[in-house]
């Protein structure tokens, strides 16, 4: 029952974020700071791109920016990231920009809360960025300058954002932590880890972020402001990642720790506030080149070529049954309580990435499939279920070097230096305004 009530307050509060009125009767649409038209751009025509959108969010009260087209190709691109209503961009050179919903200052550009952003836009942090860190089911982001500061901006619901008392941080804030930091993580807590190998917490894992969540919505109150706490030491951190309950470390040995609960029905969760009140080794049959974690789970790739997955597996990442739904009352049939091989796809996996409760697979041969949590039916295309259990491939016009995933799209970049997506259209995601969902790659237009 609890996690049934949990599972429904979620619901409710993402319903409440992406569907409510975000204030006014009329949308206008901005263009460079000054409100007009928005003008004709060129697009790339999808295959299968619905006649009428999915959405109409300029019905809801968005007010539309229009901000001219961004100085970068998709050449430029490092990295993809996607929050639950925004999308990122980090460059090569360091430069981050931001498009989408502005849900409790997401963009971190300075604008209102139901701004509306078409084309990328920069945020102002006022130096080069190494690794940004995004809360993929929620509206907060984090950066990690290359001169060892951090930055903040976004929804603190959970105060997951050190000694800041703001509920809303519109613009990037510097976070004073006093340490040098390797790496970052971000969900509903906050990851640092610092070049000694200290690890550092701050926020709420799932549970408790739960409850602050239902608290903000009902009464507009935030967590109380936290410090960081340091957790435990891991020499050697590859990568750090956070999702839900867990947050993951991958060493540059191949092997991988954990915090918190992968997956949140275990025998141990009568044991407090995290399974692993500090930080542990989780065995693997062999050496991982590369960890993930999900929303109430654990992905992995191995040097083989093998993907594993342990957790409570209710978006279906490893479930080869036909109905999903049941296991939703029935923790035990979906309990995963030691690394399994996912055999859903053929040949060996040469890269993968995940959202909150879905994912993207890469075949050595070229070929890439994703499954999981539809948000939908945009990111895998199927009409009868927001589960899907058997993997969509996805063609593209080249092979796809960098790949990404998120609630409602995913975001691929080819070895010919193309970027593509797919997914709704309703975060402005393809850039335009035509919030159309495309079940087929549709190419990204930007600056150059």
């Amino acid at each position: 029952m609890k996690l049934c009530r949990l599972i429904a307050i979620f619901t409710v509060i993402l319903l409440l974020c992406a569907c409510a009125p975000a204030g006014g009767e009329e949308s206008t649409v901005q263009s460079g700071g000054e409100i007009g038209s928005v003008p004709q751009q060129s697009k790339s025509e999808p295959q299968d791109a619905e006649k009428e959108p999915d959405y109409a969010p300029t019905e809801q009260g968005y007010e539309l920016y229009d901000f001219p087209k961004p100085e970068f190709s998709a050449e430029d691109i490092a990295e993809f990231d996607f929050a639950f209503s925004a999308n990122f961009v980090l460059t090569k050179t360091g430069d981050v920009y931001a498009w989408g919903l502005n849900d409790g200052g997401v963009l971190g550009l300075g604008l209102p809360e139901n701004a509306m952003v078409l084309n990328p836009a920069k945020i102002e942090i006022g130096e080069p960025v190494r690794e940004i860190a995004v809360n993929s089911g929620g509206y907060a982001a984090a950066a990690l300058g290359e001169s060892g500061k951090l930055y903040g901006w976004g929804l603190n619901l959970s105060a997951c954002f050190p000694n800041e008392e703001k509920a809303v941080i519109n613009a990037p804030a510097a976070l004073d932590t006093d340490m040098e930091i390797e790496h970052i993580a971000l969900d509903t807590m906050l990851v640092l880890c610092g070049k000694n190998g200290d690890v550092y917490i701050c926020g709420c894992f799932g549970d408790e972020a739960m409850s602050f969540a239902e608290q903000y919505y009902q009464t507009g109150k935030i967590a109380e402001s936290r410090s960081l706490e340091l957790v435990g030491n891991v020499p050697n951190i590859k990568s750090v990642s956070v999702s839900g309950d867990c947050a993951e470390f991958l060493t540059g040995d191949g092997e991988v720790y954990t915090i918190g609960r992968i997956g949140r029905h275990t025998d141990f969760d009568k044991l407090g506030k995290y399974t692993n009140d500090k930080i542990a080794k989780t065995d693997f049959p062999e050496k991982i080149v590369k960890a993930k974690a999900l929303t109430e789970g654990l992905a992995a790739l191995s040097e083989s070529g093998k993907l594993y997955y342990m957790g409570h597996d209710i978006y279906g990442i490893a479930d080869s049954r036909e109905e999903l739904e049941a296991s939703f009352a029935d923790a035990e049939k979906n309990r995963i309580t030691k690394p399994a091989v996912i055999e859903k796809i053929g040949g060996k996996v040469a890269d993968f990435e995940t959202g909150g409760g879905n994912i993207i697979v890469r075949t050595e041969d070229g070929e890439l499939y994703t499954w999981g949590y539809d948000g939908g039916s945009f990111t895998c295309a199927n009409e009868k279920s927001e589960f899907v259990l058997k993997p969509r491939e996805i063609d593209f016009p080249a092979a796809v070097t960098r790949m990404s995933i998120g609630n409602f799209a995913g975001a691929a970049i080819t070895e010919s230096g193309r970027a593509f997506a797919w997914g709704s259209g309703y975060y402005c995601i393809y850039t335009d305004d035509t919030y159309a969902k495309s079940h087929t790659p549709r190419e990204l237009l930007f600056g150059k």
